[in-house]
């Protein structure tokens, strides 16, 4: 009952982030949110990389291997890549969906 306490009622708020980071999938999703948003400020990008991520099992790798560098488990990496491109999934719309059978 006291492990419970400590987990749900913290004293300040920096022992629920450390929990929180310590949780591998948590880290991990922040990782891969950080690693492909980050891109985002690089105003133009190569057209070799950009012919390379219209291809699905390319875009996978390089979501796993942000994944992996996170956590430096291979299964950890692996849910990870599937939780975040679940999650990914569910926030599209239909339209968009339906560009994206395959959800990548």
């Amino acid at each position: 009952m006291v492990l419970q306490e400590r987990w749900l009622f913290p004293k300040n708020i920096g022992q629920l982030y450390e929990r929180f980071l310590n949780v591998p999938i948590a880290f991990t999703l922040i990782y891969i949110f950080g690693g492909i948003f980050a891109g985002s400020s690089v105003p133009i990008i190569p057209q070799r990389i950009k012919d390379l991520l219209d291809y699905p099992l390319f875009r996978f790798l390089a979501i796993f291997g942000l994944s992996y560098t996170a956590t430096g488990e291979i299964e950890y990496g692996l849910a990870g890549t599937v939780v975040y491109l679940a999650i990914m999934h569910l926030l599209r719309t239909p339209e968009e969906r339906a560009k994206m059978p395959y959800g990548i």
